[in-house]
Parts: structure tokens; sequence; C-alpha cells
């Protein structure tokens, strides 16, 4: 059950997230550049959002009931502005693509706390399950090429609205949260105790930082990454396809094993690892836009971003109380991941291209390279 949940809603984000800005440039009357401008505030739209919602969450415990009313105001919005992008009111799809990134991202971080959970009761290693969400995602690369082919690029918003309705089903079969925690230390669930709760765990801060530089700029990539392609590589929509079967691909091995490897190197030397192959993709993907490069390089996704993002949830859940646990996943989704895409989509939207973005990307790796270096040297002299 939850392994067909991530299957098919990745399956969803896989062809929405890889054709929208290809989309927006396509079939509206936006630019190029008023397209990443208006992509580069999500991020901050679901920092209010997916936090808003992972709060209720733990403060009502009402875990099951505010993932299904994020679900079905994904759906509609989705709908709403799959319609109103056949109209030229370049205003209104503007609004309605900030109503809909408002819902978008909120389904995924609370889901990864019902996952966490499962992983947890049935003694399953995260990356495991996790991994069928990359199952999901490389299915979707291929298939969206020829879907929008076929029928034109305002299908990935129909199959988006139907990736997530489906899951939506198996939602009250979830492991209830509540429930199996009654074990643990009480967290205040006050909006302040909460989130002083988080701030003052060194080890899940130190963990966000990292995320916010690694996995950051790894998800920028959402954004530009369709334009890369089309307008600076000169490929084709069915290879945009390819490349991102390839990258969510390589992500399926990787979270199979990256418990193991987590437990042999420890979670920080395996961010390391991915910051430096980050840091060659990205600056491979500056300096030869070549097809036979494009693809070699995107082999290491699946440790660059994979086994990062397995290894970034492992500490949260190694350092943070599930009483608390929605918010400090939402925390690093939105803060981390969410303000680090924000950052640099906001940066290249303004100063840079589609192209050139990849130095600032590559930048970014690479200090999140030397914090993982730095925590890495300090932890062995802790333990000294």
């Amino acid at each position: 059950m939850v392994y067909a949940y991530n299957l098919i809603m990745f399956f969803g984000l896989g062809v929405l997230l890889s054709f929208m800005s290809v989309f927006f440039t396509t079939e509206t009357s936006l630019t190029a550049s008023q397209v990443t401008m208006m992509m580069s505030f999500a991020p901050i739209i679901s920092f209010f959002s997916t936090n808003f919602f992972a709060f209720i969450s733990d403060k009502t415990r009402q875990h099951k009931k505010v993932l299904m009313t994020a679900m079905v105001l994904a759906i509609i919005t989705s709908i709403t502005l799959a319609t109103v992008a056949q109209y030229e009111a370049v205003a209104l799809v503007i609004l309605s693509y900030v109503v809909f990134s408002f819902f978008m991202s909120s389904p995924g971080a609370l889901s990864d706390n019902f996952v966490m959970q499962y992983s947890n009761i049935k003694n399953i290693p995260y990356g495991r399950i996790r991994l069928f969400g990359s199952l999901g995602y490389a299915i979707a690369g291929q298939v969206a090429g020829y879907l929008t082919d076929s029928f034109g690029l305002t299908i990935i918003f129909w199959v988006y609205a139907l990736c997530i309705f489906i899951p939506l089903i198996f939602v009250p079969k979830f492991p209830d949260i509540e429930d199996v925690d009654d074990h643990e230390e009480e967290v205040t669930v006050e909006s302040k105790g909460i989130y002083k709760n988080l701030v003052q765990n060194k080890p899940y801060v130190a963990t966000i930082i990292v995320s916010f530089f690694i996995l950051g700029s790894v998800q920028a990539t959402g954004t530009f990454f369709g334009l890369y392609i089309t307008q600076h590589a000169n490929l084709s929509l069915t290879f945009l396809g390819t490349t991102i079967l390839i990258s969510a691909g390589t992500e399926i091995p990787m979270m199979f094993f990256s418990d193991k490897l987590i437990e042999k190197f420890g979670a920080y030397k395996i961010l390391a690892v991915s910051a430096t192959l980050n840091t060659i993709r990205f600056l491979a993907y500056f300096f030869f836009p070549v097809k036979w490069v494009i693809i070699a390089v995107t082999l290491t996704h699946g440790v660059g971003y994979g086994s990062a993002f397995t290894s970034v949830m492992h500490l949260i859940g190694e350092n943070v109380s599930a009483k608390v646990r929605a918010s400090a996943i939402s925390i690093n989704t939105t803060v981390a991941i969410g303000l680090g895409s924000f950052a640099i989509t906001f940066l290249g939207s303004i100063f840079l291209d589609a192209r050139s973005i990849y130095v600032a990307l590559a930048a970014f790796e690479f200090i999140g390279l030397l914090l993982c270096l730095y925590l890495i040297l300090r932890h062995k002299e802790f333990k000294q």
C-alpha cells in the first residue's frame, strides 16, 4: 500500500514538474524569464503552506485528515490552473499558479511522516520504501515525453491530478502515528513549543543547513532543466523525458542500498560524496551542453540526490521526536530545500540564463561539501 502510494504520487509529480516550465513558455504568453521568475517564488509559497499544514497536523494529531485535505485541494487547483492557462490572461495564470503552489508541495512532506512511521513499525529501511517514489518519477520521465507529444503539454496537470486522487484512497489505511507514539516523551505542541524544540536541536539544525546547499541546489534544477535542454542544448522533449528517466532511475539502487551505506560510512560522508558529484555534474552542464555529456553526468544523480535525500531523512528520523516530526520534515522541505531552491532560481531569473545558472548551482554544492567535511571532522574530534 505505502509502496504503491509512493509510486503513483511521484509518477504524477514527475510528469508535472519535468515539463511545467516548458508548458508555461510554450502554451502561455509568458516569456522564459517571466516563467523562471514566477516559479522561483514557489518555494516561498510552499514555505508557508507546508509548515502551516505540518503545524496543524502536529497540533491536532489529525495527520490523515490534514493530508487528505491537502491532497484534495492540490487536485482542485491543478485542474483550475490547466483550465485558466488556456486563456491569454497572464495575471490570472500567475494567480492560479500561486494558489496551486500553495497546495502542491504539502502532500509530499506530510506523506514522508507516514512513510517514516511505516518504516519504523515494519523495521524496513526508509530508502527501500522511498525508492518506489524514484521508480515512479523515472517512469514518468519517459512516459511524459510521449504523452506531451501526443496530447499536448496541458495533459501534465490532468495526469498529476489523477495521480494524487488514487493515493488519496490509500490514506485512511495508513498507520496512526498518534497510537504508536504513546510511549514517547510528551512534547509541547504549542506553536512556540514545536519550533523551539527544533531550533534547540543542534544536530537537526546542522542537517537543515547542509540540506539547504546540497538538496536545495538539486531541487532548483527542476525549474531550469527543461529550458536548458530545449533552448540551450537544442534537444527534444523526448530527450528531456529520457534524461529524467535516467536520473530518477539511478536513484532506485542508491535508495535501496542507502541504509547500508549510511550505516557503514555515516550520513555526512554520503552527503559529502553527493555534493562532490553534483558539483562536477553542474559544471559539466555549463561547459558541455552536448547530448552524450548530459547523459553521462546525469547518471550521477542517484548518488547526488537519492543518497543525499535518504541521508538527510535518516538524520531527521534519528535526531527528532516523532511528536514534532511532521514539522521537522516540512522545515527541511521548505526552509532547507525550498529556500535554497528559491535563492538560486530567483538569482537565475534576474542575472543568469538556464545554462549559466549551473555555475551558481555548482558553487552552492561546493559550499555544502565544505560544511560536510567540517561536520565530519568535528564529529571525529567529539568521539575522541
